[in-house]
Order: C-alpha cells, then structure tokens, then sequence
C-alpha cells in the first residue's frame, strides 16, 4: 500500500494553485472503527480500521461517510468516529487509451460501471497497485488501470522570473523534454531564476550553478524578489538509500546465449558495474549480488537483499525467444506482497527511461512470479533490456554504447522513482 500512502502524502504537501481541486480525506479517531457496506448500523459489518487510518472521503450522506479502504474496496463509516479534513491537490490521471473500462474494484474480476476516452483528465482519489480510483465526470468514484493512463498536474503558469516547485521532487534536465537526461532533482519549495521558456518547459539556474530545464506544470512562477534560488542533485537524493543490483546468472548458469554465442551473463554484469557504479557516485550505498564470473543462488540474492535492508532491488536480464524476430524491452515486478504498489510504480519509471533510450519494442510492465522479485522484501523489479535470441538486439547487446545507455537509463529510472517515494 506504499503508492496509495505516498499519494496522500504527496497531496498534503503540495502547495494550492490556482487550479487544484478539493480533496477530502477521514482520519479514524476511535480505537477500531466498524465498516460497513451501507450508510447505517443495519447494513452488513464487513470489517474494521484502527485510530489515524488516513482514508479517502468518496462522500457523507446523513452523519455517514462513504471511503474507500487500503485493500481498495468502498465502504461507509460512521462520521462520528472520523476527523475529516479538506486539500487541495491537482494530482490527476489523463486517460492513454481510446476506450478504458471504469469498474467498482481494482481488477478486472469487478463489475464494469461505465467507460472513459482517450485523453479524458480524472482526479485521482487513491491507487493500489497499477489500479486508480478516480472522480468520474458524473461525480461518481471509479477504478481505471494505471497502465492506461499517467499522472499528470494541472497547473498553468505565466511568465516571470522565478520559478518555485509545488510538486514534492522535480527532475531538472538537460534539455526542454522528457527525452533529455536528468542533471538534478530538487525538492519542493525550492526557488530557482528563470532563463528562458519554451513550449511547456522554463529552462532554470539553480543555487548550484546548474543551469537546467523543468516542466512548467509542476511550477508556480513568482516575481524576481520572492527568494532565494536552491535545489539538490542526485547525491542528495540518493544519500542514505541501499540499493542492490542483481546481474542475472554468473558462473555455471550462462543465461540466454545470442545466434554469435554471446553470453547473458556477461552482458548483464557489464550493464550491472556501470549501474553501480553512477549510483555509487550519486551517493547510495550499492551492494551487487556478484561482481564477478560467480555462480549464486537465488536464495543468496534474495537474503543478501532482505538481510541489507535494502530501500530497491534491481535485477538485470537479457531475454530470449524462440522466435528470432520477437524483440524489445520488458520490465516485470511481483503483484503479491506488501511491497507490490511501489515496486509496479519502479519498475513503470525504469521500463519508460529504457524505452526512450534504447528506441526498442515496448513490451511493458507485467507480473512475474521470478523468485528474486518474488522473495525479497523491498519494492523489486526484474528488467529485461533487449532479447539476445534476436540478431540485431544482440549486436546492440555487444555494444558498449549500447550498455552504457541502458545502465543510464536504469539509473535516470531510479532516480524518478525516488524522486516520489
């Protein structure tokens, strides 16, 4: 449920600008609470929460208060056993697909209530997962999948010479675009003079001397005496968090072999080292669970990570087909643990930075039931940068270009997942 929490968060600490809605959330002030599925006492008891559960307020109806629970199912509480509290958020969902079902629980097993289009902007009222509950047009609450949709803010600017940063991370990057590689991450509240502007990016000095772009909807603009300029790069954002890097394979186990007899384990070792080595730079501690020619176990890998305590794991692969013309790149991480929410949201930040690097198939975000993501206790995601069985990946594959892009692409990924969580 860590996404769903994070989102809350990340709601409270946004500043109000001119455009956010109003959000309501319940906080429980009793010991346990009951939950039913009704607005009164005679409705059917289907379970309790504790004393400051944080829940979204879907809506209240005579001293009832209608919510939606951690495991995603709606539900009503008596209102006088919560404290409800309105904010403002501009956190919303753009809908990515022509045609997305809108159903009353987070999977496909529930009932369809209704559809949205390509393009249709939802406020977004608490996640689990890759499912999003979301304020239909008609004022009704609904579940969509996150895999057809992205988060998006709301917020316009307007010219001036500062910028301050509503959002609770922002990327800083080269150049005015998403393609361009990220320089900075800085925090929110941060000040910083403007340069110049183009399109929806407003290019930016930092307190640092950096000079960078960022993305107009995630700032307010203020005049030239509102403050002093600030921000943070990667090492600070980075500090303190273990991250463990898992090079698939190694010694007796060879992986996947390409048409040349290219070997996986290789491959993934050298992406691995490269990967290390920037998030080493970049401030985190780094434990790789082999840094060699080794055979380990996956329980080794697995118990490395769990006994580390580690804040992400991240396992590199290279895939395979029967098919040589099956090609692309894929990024899995496991649904059923504690950790599912966060790890699915990783894994969506790497799976996106790999694309726009390597320019191969976008194979997506799935569920694997792989051992090491499996197993671990931390937010985990298994990637698989390109197939070896099909030719021309391979030869990308034995590139070192090839493997510095995708260790890049991997670490701009981790960054924007921490630049959230």
């Amino acid at each position: 449920m860590f996404f769903a929490c994070f989102l809350l968060v990340l709601i409270l600490g946004l500043s109000r600008p001119a455009y956010a809605e109003t959000v309501k959330k319940a906080i429980v002030t009793t010991a346990v609470l009951n939950v039913r599925t009704g607005p009164s006492t005679s409705y059917e008891r289907i379970g309790s929460v504790t004393e400051n559960t944080v829940l979204p307020v879907l809506s209240e109806q005579n001293g009832w208060v209608q919510i939606c629970l951690p495991d995603g199912r709606i539900a009503w509480v008596c209102g006088d056993y919560v404290t409800i509290t309105e904010i403002s958020s501009s956190l919303k969902a753009r809908v990515t697909t022509n045609v997305l079902n809108v159903r009353t629980g987070p999977s496909t097993d529930y009932d369809r209530i209704g559809t949205v289009t390509l393009g249709t902007v939802l406020p977004v009222q608490y996640s689990l997962e890759e499912w999003l509950l979301v304020k239909l047009p008609d004022g009704r609450s609904g579940w969509i999948s996150g895999t057809y949709a992205e988060l998006v803010y709301t917020e316009n600017t307007a010219k001036g010479s500062k910028i301050v940063v509503d959002a609770s991370a922002l990327n800083v990057r080269e150049g005015p675009s998403t393609n361009h590689p990220v320089i900075a991450v800085i925090p929110q509240g941060t000040v910083a003079d403007i340069l110049a502007e183009e399109n929806d990016w407003i290019q930016v000095r930092l307190a640092s001397g950096k000079v960078g772009w960022v993305a107009g909807r995630y700032v307010s603009v203020k005049p030239s005496d509102s403050g002093e300029g600030g921000g943070v790069d990667a090492g600070d954002l980075l500090s303190g968090k273990v991250i463990v890097i898992d090079p698939g394979h190694g010694g007796t186990s060879t992986g996947a072999i390409g048409p040349t007899g290219l070997l996986e384990k290789y491959v993934v070792l050298d992406v691995g080292l490269r990967l290390a080595a920037k998030l080493s730079d970049a401030g985190a501690t780094v434990i790789l669970t082999r840094n060699g020619d080794r055979t380990v176990s996956l329980e080794s890998r697995e118990k490395m990570a769990n006994s580390a305590h580690a804040d992400l794991f991240v396992s590199i692969h290279a895939n395979a087909h029967p098919s040589s013309l099956v090609g692309g790149t894929e990024t899995y991480y496991y649904k059923g643990k504690a950790t599912s929410t966060s790890s699915f949201q990783a894994a969506v930040q790497i799976q996106n930075e790999l694309v726009k690097a390597l320019g191969l198939r976008n194979i997506g975000v799935k569920h694997g039931n792989f051992h090491v993501i499996r197993e671990t206790k931390m937010p985990a995601v298994l990637v698989e940068i390109a197939f070896l069985s099909n030719p021309k990946e391979e030869a990308l594959l034995k590139t070192a270009d090839f493997r510095e892009a995708s260790a890049k692409a991997i670490f701009a990924g981790i960054l924007n997942y921490f630049s959230f969580f």
